[in-house]
């Protein structure tokens, strides 16, 4: 009976739906609309609201996705939050027994280094010499100098972790990229998700 039907104030239904999703008490939720996001074509005022509300949520697991998100998105007005984050002392590791942080959110990271990994897919310059400064401290930190174009830093554990990291993963993916698959090429080739 619905079809061929469609809403005259489209914009509106996903104001309900993302006041609805930003309230929710399940953290799922609040997530699922970061994936949703980009496909709703909201004004930016809204797109501003959302990742505030997001990159300071209560929830940890919200606040790395969130960041992730930003990076991959290119929203560059995630910058302060971003650098907050990451010049903040080395933020608390999640807890090694969530499998929800392990497999969707790059498990055993530290919210300072998600931060970083954000900063390196948006290619926020001044925060280079920090990245080098602690990549020996955690992967994400080579890899998002690689996706600022130090794509040498890129191992093959990066594309194949012990832990099927997939945020690192798809940002050492992401590297080869950008450089034209100029370097990382072979490595990229071992990579099954």
């Amino acid at each position: 009976p619905l079809e061929g039907w469609a809403p005259v104030e489209t914009p509106k239904i996903y104001e309900v739906a993302l006041d609805t999703l930003l309230s929710s008490e399940y953290e799922e939720l609040r997530q699922l609309l970061l994936r949703q996001l980009p496909a709703w074509n909201l004004p930016a005022a809204t797109v501003d609201r959302v990742y505030t509300a997001l990159l300071h949520d209560k929830s940890p697991n919200v606040r790395r996705t969130a960041m992730l998100a930003a990076g991959r998105n290119s929203y560059a007005a995630a910058l302060p939050a971003l650098m907050t984050t990451l010049n903040a002392a080395e933020a608390q590791k999640p807890p090694v027994g969530d499998i929800r942080i392990e497999t969707e959110l790059a498990g055993g990271h530290s919210e300072a280094a998600i931060a970083a990994l954000a900063l390196g897919y948006l290619h926020h310059e001044p925060v280079r010499g920090v990245l080098k400064e602690r990549v020996d401290k955690d992967p994400l930190y080579a890899v998002a100098l690689a996706l600022m174009g130090e794509t040498e830093r890129l191992k093959e554990e990066h594309f194949a972790s012990k832990d099927n990291n997939q945020p690192l993963q798809l940002a050492a993916v992401e590297a080869v990229i950008r450089c034209k698959g100029a370097q990382g090429f072979p490595l990229l080739l071992k990579y099954k998700q």
